[in-house]
């Protein structure tokens, strides 16, 4: 039997959970809430004590949450369903962006936990993310703004030194230096004391300390950036796709058994699609089952199930057709044993975003190769917004070739991989002539 060697992320990025736990515990102040019954702890998720007991707090504690919330605050489930079904949303300017934070629990979805909720109230602050979570939270549709949205937004509410007040909701801040909300994108704090809000955006000039972030504070009426590496948790206000920085739309690459919903891309004299194969067949998988991870990702199939999905006119590409592809965007060949590697292959061949930390992407000939993950055999997934790995027709012994992409390293690479495991496709068009 081949060997099954999937790109995984787990033991790549588990000890950064750790490290994000540890900072997130020396970072975040809680409050001293107690409860009148000491046989009654307090629930910090839910704001309150067990049974009828009621909270008590030292005279230098802050206002719990619930006082400070108005009392016709509708609960915020925005993202919940990873849909923007039940997110208010609102278009400033040119721009359509969503109106509360986000509040998907990306936690039983990733292969990491990589979020929490503000003020240990999802239900009224949403929830904060480490930045490779806030990368893909946004649902189908939306995206995490860049540095340059938020300062489209900004400038049109007047300007950093004047733009938090106004963006600020009117309720939820500390010492009730709430803003006035002229636009009704009714910014809340994100912090245990309601003194500051912090928000990704989806910038990253690369280094330790390079991802972009905005915020806010209720002593002041502007608006700061900064930057920060990605373990600390912030929250996100998503922008929808028709905004300054437009991403692909929902895959729908044969979702009606044909390619007519398949975007198409030529480099060199290969014809390829452009997104991963979405047609529903036996033995392939949303990931985690997730009908909108199809929509973001695409399929996974068996090595059988991807040899007979392509539609018609289309057929699954050999590993020698992607090192082809992988010399033509420029990529340098280090061929050894069954292993086919292509140094800076990747970042051209990359989505700019959906990637974790993702500063290699450049896309530069549209292929927009996505971290789509894996399934194994026993029916495991991972791997989402880390790895992309594609099968090739290529079979070698009781296996087959596969072809991946890792966020750590600017490589394009292929193993033989077990047929069992669900892998992502991209088709190449039929009459294009094997290598030979």
């Amino acid at each position: 039997m081949a060997d099954s060697k999937v790109f995984r992320a787990r033991r790549e990025v588990c000890g950064l959970f750790f490290l994000a736990a540890m900072l997130f515990c020396a970072c975040t102040e809680v409050p001293e809430y107690k409860c009148a019954d000491w046989n009654s702890p307090f629930d910090f998720r839910n704001q309150r004590c067990g049974g009828d007991a009621v909270v008590i707090t030292p005279p230098d504690s802050i206002t719990p949450p619930d006082s400070i919330m108005p009392p016709e605050y509708n609960p915020n489930n925005c993202g919940r369903d990873w849909t923007d079904n039940d997110c208010k949303t609102v278009t400033i300017g040119t721009q359509k962006w969503m109106a509360e934070n986000l509040n998907f629990d990306n936690n039983e979805y990733d292969d990491l936990p990589f979020s929490w909720c503000n003020m240990g109230s999802c239900a009224k602050y949403g929830r904060s993310y480490m930045w490779g979570g806030a990368m893909r939270v946004c649902p189908p549709g939306w995206h995490l703004p860049s540095r340059q949205d938020w300062q489209v937004l900004v400038d049109y509410a007047g300007g950093n030194e004047v733009a938090g007040s106004r963006l600020k909701a009117t309720y939820g801040w500390r010492n009730n230096d709430n803003g006035t909300d002229n636009y009704e994108f009714s910014a809340l704090p994100s912090d245990d004391e309601g003194r500051s809000g912090y928000w990704w955006t989806a910038t990253n000039t690369g280094g330790s300390f390079g991802i972009y972030y905005m915020k806010m504070y209720s002593y002041s009426d502007e608006v700061f950036d900064g930057q920060d590496y990605g373990l600390r948790a912030y929250s996100v206000r998503c922008i929808a796709d028709s905004g300054n920085v437009a991403l692909s739309p929902p895959n729908n690459c044969g979702v009606d058994g044909t390619d007519s919903g398949c975007r198409t891309v030529t480099i060199g004299d290969q014809k390829w699609m452009a997104e991963n194969l979405n047609i529903e067949t036996a033995d392939s998988w949303c990931y985690l089952n997730n009908a909108n991870s199809c929509a973001r990702y695409g399929r996974l199939y068996t090595w059988a199930a991807a040899m007979i999905a392509c539609p018609n006119g289309w057929r699954l590409p050999t590993i020698e057709e992607w090192d082809q592809l992988a010399g033509s965007v420029g990529g340098t060949k280090s061929d050894y044993g069954t292993w086919h590697e292509w140094w800076h292959a990747m970042s051209p061949l990359t989505s700019k975003s959906s990637w974790y930390n993702s500063e290699y992407g450049t896309d530069e000939f549209k292929f927009s190769a996505l971290p789509s993950g894996y399934r194994d055999t026993s029916g495991s997934f991972g791997g989402v917004s880390f790895v992309g790995n594609w099968w090739t027709a290529t079979e070698q012994g009781d296996g087959a070739y596969a072809m991946g992409m890792h966020y750590l390293n600017d490589y394009v690479y292929g193993w033989v991989n077990d047929k069992g495991d669900g892998l992502s496709v991209r088709c190449i068009i039929a009459d294009q002539p094997h290598p030979n």
